[in-house]
């Protein structure tokens, strides 16, 4: 990601990148325990969202050794705990052991509240194993909380990523850890443009609509603005039901419905191979989507070349369920309706205050469009 394109995602995010810090969603620098900074008091931020925090990695401890949750704020539960446990990265599971690697965990826990995770380097295993630790910050939030960032995990992640940059790591942690304040969004439409594969958005968004195996997806250039915009292409109800990795190796034990890593070759990197399972290289051209999903897709594609961004993000984010590609597919019909009526001549503005004056809605979001297609014809 460009200098420009990282200053764009701080200002969505409300936050002003430093020169002499990393930027935001660009790398994070790992300190080693003697390096860590004091943490910082919680202090709710203007419009801050406030939600559960955890820890989860390997420090020498009065409890033993190894990989496990070493702090977590008073509201997580012992059910939320263990799932955490089960899913989260231990020993040499960053595809990139690199001092500037981050990975990206979000997935719905059992309880209904959604976890978001940022894994990095933390200076040097301590056991005798050796190599890179893996250090795993991660944020609990309600749906209704998740909804401030829209319910796009790659908003939270960069959120999660500042506060992490300000404490340093964890690696001496209190009894207890407060919650925590995250910035929430301001203009998600601000968010920078892909500027390559954008193809493969629309052969992903008719993949996670309609097809419900584990997807691998390798090859991605710059995966921070990609997922963040394939998240902000799928309807709402969707973004919070797929459960996401990105930049860590495949394990079964996380339950993944998408697993995105850098390559299908690297050493150490066994990928599974089976009928319920879907590898893809991004450096390939995307498979064709399927008919089922052409009306949506080609209303989202049509707006992005025309650079509605903004209208794409609200549009999308209004959708609940069902969000099945037939519902998609006439929400999409409505769109175009809607362009003419604001387009179109007294005879196609006519036709349609015929065709919504008294339409019957039959999926989530089509009496507001209808509304608007009248409202435009008036005009």
């Amino acid at each position: 990601m460009d200098r420009r394109s990282v200053l764009m995602q701080a200002a969505v995010l409300g936050s002003r990148p430093r020169a002499a810090s990393p930027l935001p969603g660009q790398r994070m620098v790992s300190r080693s325990a003697g390096q860590q900074k004091a943490a910082a008091p919680s202090i709710p931020p203007m419009g801050g969202v406030r939600c559960d925090q955890a820890v989860f990695t390997s420090i020498r401890s009065p409890m033993g050794e190894g990989y496990r949750l070493v702090a977590a704020s008073p509201g997580l539960q012992a059910e939320e705990k263990n799932e955490i446990t089960r899913r989260s990265p231990s020993h040499g599971s960053l595809c990139d052991e690199s001092q500037s690697a981050t990975g990206l965990l979000s997935y719905r826990l059992a309880s209904g509240r959604q976890v978001v995770a940022c894994c990095t380097p933390a200076g040097q295993e301590h056991t005798g194993r050796g190599g890179c630790r893996v250090y795993t910050h991660l944020a609990i939030l309600t749906q209704d909380d998740y909804l401030a960032f829209y319910s796009n995990p790659i908003l939270v992640h960069a959120a999660l990523a500042l506060v992490i940059e300000r404490t340093g790591p964890c690696l001496s942690p209190p009894p207890r850890l407060d919650p925590m304040f995250l910035a929430p969004v301001r203009e998600p439409a601000a968010f920078p443009r892909p500027c390559v594969q954008t193809t493969w958005l629309w052969a992903m968004v008719s993949q996670l609509l309609t097809d419900n195996r584990m997807t691998i997806l390798t090859g991605l250039a710059d995966w921070r603005t990609w997922l963040g915009w394939l998240w902000f292409m799928l309807p709402r109800d969707v973004r919070a039901s797929v459960d996401v990795s990105v930049g860590l190796k495949y394990a079964p034990a996380r339950g993944m419905r998408l697993v995105v890593m850098p390559d299908q070759s690297a050493p150490g990197r066994a990928l599974p191979i089976g009928k319920d399972v879907v590898l893809h290289d991004a450096l390939c051209p995307p498979p064709e989507p399927l008919p089922v999903c052409e009306p949506w897709l080609r209303l989202l594609h049509r707006w992005w070349q025309e650079h509605r961004y903004a209208e794409l993000v609200r549009l999308t984010s209004d959708i609940g369920a069902p969000a099945d590609p037939v519902a998609l597919s006439r929400l999409a019909a409505l769109c175009e309706d809607l362009d003419r009526a604001r387009t179109g001549d007294s005879a196609v503005r006519e036709a349609l205050v015929r065709r919504y004056t008294h339409f019957a809605a039959q999926v989530s979001g089509e009496n507001h469009l209808a509304e608007q297609i009248l409202a435009a014809c008036e005009k």
